[in-house]
């Protein structure tokens, strides 16, 4: 289990999640900005983690909730995630708690990609975003 996976997804949205705790769960997330990384059109990826024991998502103020799809109506939007006793995913809704043997992710729920894969398409628009913004912050004042 690592963070890093989830960090991967800085400003994606779970909009569904099918499975069972204990077992394995499939979880969609949605991040066009990503995906539009790689050939072909979508929306996102499926994340498929395998012997979850955990997974529990709290609001803010509110208690923790366990049911999959209850979590997934509120479409958790990943900011970040740091690994603990558990991984700690932080949503601008509150913290997503996850425990899981493995993960694998494949592009739109087809094709399979690796962490490896993916964090260059990450990478990729990041550095695009950073240099559109740099563009802009040197253009003249109008």
């Amino acid at each position: 289990m690592s963070a890093d996976l989830w960090n991967m997804f800085h400003d994606g949205s779970i909009v569904s999640i099918d499975g069972s705790v204990p077992g394995d769960v499939r979880l969609f997330v949605d991040i066009p900005y990503v995906r539009e990384m790689l050939p072909g059109t979508g929306q996102g990826f499926e994340v498929v983690i395998t012997d979850c024991t955990r997974l529990s998502f709290a609001q803010w103020d509110r208690p923790a909730i366990t049911d999959l799809r209850a979590v997934a109506r509120l479409a958790p939007h990943i900011l970040g995630a740091e690994a603990k006793d558990c991984i700690e995913v932080a949503c601008a809704e509150g913290m997503l708690a996850l425990q899981y043997g493995a993960a694998s992710v494949f592009v739109d729920g087809q094709q399979p990609i690796s962490v490896e894969d993916l964090g260059r398409a990450c990478e990729g628009y990041w550095d695009a975003w950073s240099k559109d913004a740099d563009d802009r912050s040197t253009e003249p004042a109008a």
